[in-house]
């Protein structure tokens, strides 16, 4: 038998849980390492240690059991009638503590919370995204709750979140005290040692096993509640679903009680009255029968007691009066039905989620698929949808990455796929009719989701022309937004407006980021230049340089009031996008998964800016100076003095030009994202990173050879600096697999 990839092997069968035995039929003599694989598969996935370091949550101490009772060391006895717990609202921590206690008691509504919870627990899920996030994202999510992984995790959110008024809450483990700080875990934390404050910046206090308090910020913890109370004091608590059935839950578990006290246990079922015999008789003989009773070990149903007279001419009689029997009238099947039909309403799921549909009043089987479609929206669905906006929408995940439940919901796509068959046929009659033209249709085809956006820019001649895009609830409006972006379909060849570059295939890194970051810079550094060119035009209007033949043309050259509000001008409009344009593509880094500390990037780009702001005016000034004293020059010396100022004024209108400022903003963008992403490598520890152009028809002999080239982070040459003027080029993060990351 061959191995063809071990390691793949390994992590296969160890993430999807298969037992150790399926590798038996592999030779151990022909794989000495055999033991070692087995071994490795018999570990779970690792945790970092600095997880489990970061986490507000203590370890417990070595040889340790739990304290005693869910609730701590305070024992609470609770009485059998729900007026005796804590009012909701009143002490929401001690009533917490009552229902940890409470629910335990009662084997049915144990066991609905065990269903539910493991039911959440075993909904299948899919991580959309880059691969090599997706990859650091599942790991972080079967890792959760310090290791315990990601059914563990769930199967606590869920207890804590149908049993506690306080909801659960996630803690999210970063690596620094910073909301931009890259994520290293998820865990669960105690909701009884959890306390809401009201407070948006710090939500929670948390208490660990050795009573120290955490103030829990907002981007460390993520409080979930599932029917929140608008009390604004609750400060966000629920009615959990154990407080919802709590009344119904305390009644059938006093009959149960009752029941059970009532008719086991070794007292007799009944007393008799009896006449023509002794009761010393009768007393001796029932102590002798208990006896004999309990060395038979029968505790639960205790044989019939018989006596005889001692004269068996004396005439005996008996009344009976029953001692283990329940009250007339009550109906264990029919208290059951409703209470499991309470459960259901206070779970948010189906009766048969509990119990067999029964006949009679609550309906037939036959209404199983009619209550299903009426609960669709009910608990399974908002539990996922709850999940779905923690994870898509509060930073538990990059935002680069969609979490998604997989469960499908069969009936509702058939239903879905019968409106879609619907629609096309009345799309097809409107063409037929020619109402619409099949350009049309297609349009409200894409528009309805009955169409992908491949699709249509496939079969579409013109573009898209409701470019709006639709975002569910539960998806990020970026991704729509970039499946829906207005593109024309590109000419072919022999076309109108053909050209090599749109056959070529584009850069995706950060492509459209930079070029948004390039249109703003130049739109500030247009107006900037604007100004600057009417304080020119003032300046050589001014009486000295009226006369045409002027011997001080270069005035303008040396005017310090003119160059100090040019400089400010630039240095502003410098420091601001190389700010902005840094920290677009830090994030660009972080969203892909990279471990970016936006902390330390966050300082190393305000130096940057400075830096940079002070040296591109010294180059921008220098090149300024030189072109605008020969604009003078020639304007002098070819005689275009002699015409007037007009004239000059064309002459120099050129360096404050339109056309400069794009061309400078779209050099100076591509140095600052380089910069950018320089500075979010090193933070993330990258030490590689791979060259990549923008693979169409511009790029000249220079930056093609370097395509797909590594280079050490600090060596090679760099985007501008180290090729040319005009450069668009980018180097990528190189993962540990010596790919790059977030490229083509």
């Amino acid at each position: 038998m061959v191995i063809l990839s071990r390691k793949p092997l390994i992590v296969s069968l160890t993430m999807r849980g298969f037992s150790v035995a399926l590798l038996d039929t592999i030779s151990r003599k022909s794989y000495p390492e055999i033991e070692q694989i087995l071994r490795q598969m018999a570990k779970p996935m690792v945790l970092e240690k600095r997880v489990i370091d970061k986490s507000v949550q203590q370890p417990g101490l070595n040889g340790t059991f739990p304290s005693s009772g869910a609730a701590g060391s305070l024992v609470i006895e609770l009485a059998t009638v729900a007026d005796s717990f804590t009012p909701w609202g009143s002490n929401p921590a001690r009533r917490d503590r009552e229902l940890r206690s409470f629910w335990p008691t009662e084997p049915i509504l144990a066991s609905a919370l065990y269903s539910i919870a493991i039911r959440n627990a075993a909904f299948s899920w899919t991580l959309e995204g880059p691969p090599s996030t997706v990859e650091a994202v599942q790991h972080l999510l079967h890792t959760a709750d310090l290791g315990a992984g990601w059914q563990s995790f769930i199967v606590k959110i869920a207890t804590d979140l149908f049993s506690q008024d306080n909801g659960a809450f996630i803690e999210i483990i970063r690596e620094s005290d910073s909301p931009t700080s890259a994520i290293l875990g998820l865990g669960h934390l105690d909701a009884g040692k959890c306390r809401r404050t009201g407070d948006p910046e710090f939500p929670v206090n948390y208490w660990d096993r050795k009573g120290v308090i955490h103030k829990m910020a907002w981007y460390q913890v993520a409080p979930l509640t599932e029917f929140p109370s608008p009390i604004e004091s609750m400060n966000g608590m629920q009615l959990c679903a154990v407080s919802r059935v709590l009344r119904a839950a305390q009644y059938l578990r006093d009959v149960s009680v009752y029941q059970n006290e009532k008719v086991s246990g070794n007292n007799p079922t009944a007393i008799h009255l009896v006449s023509g015999i002794s009761t010393s008789a009768i007393t001796d003989a029932m102590e002798q029968h208990k006896l004999n009773q309990a060395q038979k070990g029968m505790t639960r149903w205790i044989v019939p007691l018989v006596l005889a007279s001692l004269d068996p001419t004396a005439t005996v009689t008996t009344a009976q009066i029953d001692l283990k029997t329940l009250p007339d009238g009550f109906d264990i099947e029919e208290a059951m039905k409703w209470y499991i039909n309470q459960l259901a309403l206070g779970f948010g799921a189906d009766y048969q989620d509990f119990a067999p549909l029964p006949g009679g009043n609550l309906g037939s089987s036959s209404q199983s698929r009619i209550l299903h479609q009426k609960s669709r929206g009910k608990g399974p669905a908002f539990f996922m949808k709850m999940l779905e906006y923690s994870f898509n929408f509060q930073g538990l995940i990059p935002s680069n990455v969609t979490f998604s439940y997989d469960e499908q919901d069969n009936e509702g796509k058939t239903e879905e796929a019968e409106m879609a068959a619907v629609w096309g046929e009345t799309l097809d009659e409107h063409v037929a009719s020619e109402i619409l033209t099949p350009d049309a249709a297609r349009q409200i085809m894409l528009d309805l989701g009955l169409m992908s956006q491949e699709v249509f820019d496939s079969l579409q001649d013109g573009s898209d022309i409701t470019p709006d895009i639709v975002a569910p609830d539960d998806e990020r409006a970026e991704k729509r937004r970039n499946t829906r972006r207005r593109r024309k379909k590109k000419p072919k060849k022999g076309e109108p407006g053909y050209t090599a570059k749109a056959i070529e295939t584009p850069s995706d890194f950060a492509e459209e980021e930079r070029l948004e970051a390039e249109e703003v810079f130049a739109q500030e550094l247009e107006q900037a230049l604007a100004l600057t060119f009417t304080d020119a035009k003032k300046l050589i209007g001014r009486k000295a340089l009226i006369p045409f033949g002027s011997k001080n043309p270069n005035d303008l050259l040396t005017n310090p009031e003119f160059w100090e509000t040019f400089r400010t001008r630039m240095v502003l409009v410098g420091m601001k996008n190389a700010r902005t344009g840094a920290l677009a593509a830090a994030q660009f880094n972080l969203d892909l998964g990279l471990a970016v500390d936006m902390d330390l990037v966050n300082e190393a780009v305000l130096d940057f800016s400075r830096r940079y702001s002070n040296e591109w005016w010294q180059q921008l000034s220098q090149t300024t100076r030189s072109n605008l004293n020969k604009a003078v020059v020639s304007w002098q010396e070819s005689g275009l003095g002699r015409r007037g100022l007009p004239s000059l004024v064309d002459a120099i209108e050129p360096m404050f030009s339109k056309s400069r400022a794009q061309l400078i903003a779209a050099n100076e963008s591509t140095l600052i994202f380089d910069q950018g992403n320089l500075l979010a490598h090193k933070s993330a520890g990258i030490t590689t990173e791979e060259w990549q152009t923008v693979r169409d028809a511009r790029v000249d002999d220079i930056c093609r050879p370097l395509d797909g080239q590594q280079f050490p982070i600090d060596s090679g040459p760099r985007p501008v600096t180290g090729t040319h003027i005009g450069c668009r080029c980018a180097r990528l993060p190189v993962g540990t697999d010596d790919n790059a990351i977030g490229g083509r």
